[in-house]
């Protein structure tokens, strides 16, 4: 079983729906640590998120990863602990029926990534929620 946190953050009063749109070198409106790589739905409006922290694979193998957004989203894993290294695994173009809808777009499930036992990696996932 995992355990862990990983940080939420909030950025309000973001208009668009495309992540480039969240200003990430500003301070969030608000955050906070969340235990599951999955944060709520929520009511609110333009606004951006990103959620990162670490993972610790307990096994060495094949990994896919998966992302679903309202509206949009990129999920980002580094080649180690260093987020300078992360790269796009996975992205999601458009708003999904709901949490775990992981099949509208081929684009949301990465490809197999190979990572090592109890090696720590970054991972960070960015969201853009615009109307509706």
């Amino acid at each position: 079983a995992g355990t862990g946190s990983l940080l939420r953050e909030q950025w309000d009063n973001v208009s668009g729906t495309s992540v480039a749109t969240i200003p990430l070198t500003t301070t969030p409106s608000s955050s906070a640590t969340i235990a599951q790589f999955e944060a709520s739905t929520s009511p609110a409006v333009n606004y951006g998120a990103r959620l990162r922290g670490y993972i610790c694979p307990p096994l060495s193998g094949a990994y896919s990863f998966w992302v679903s957004a309202d509206d949009t989203a990129e999920l980002w894993l580094s080649t180690d602990a260093d987020p300078t290294h992360k790269v796009r695994l996975a992205t999601c173009q458009g708003w999904t029926s709901g949490p775990h809808d992981f099949s509208r777009f081929a684009a949301q499930q990465s490809a197999p990534v190979t990572l090592t036992a109890g090696q720590k990696y970054y991972v960070e996932v960015l969201h853009k929620q615009g109307w509706g």
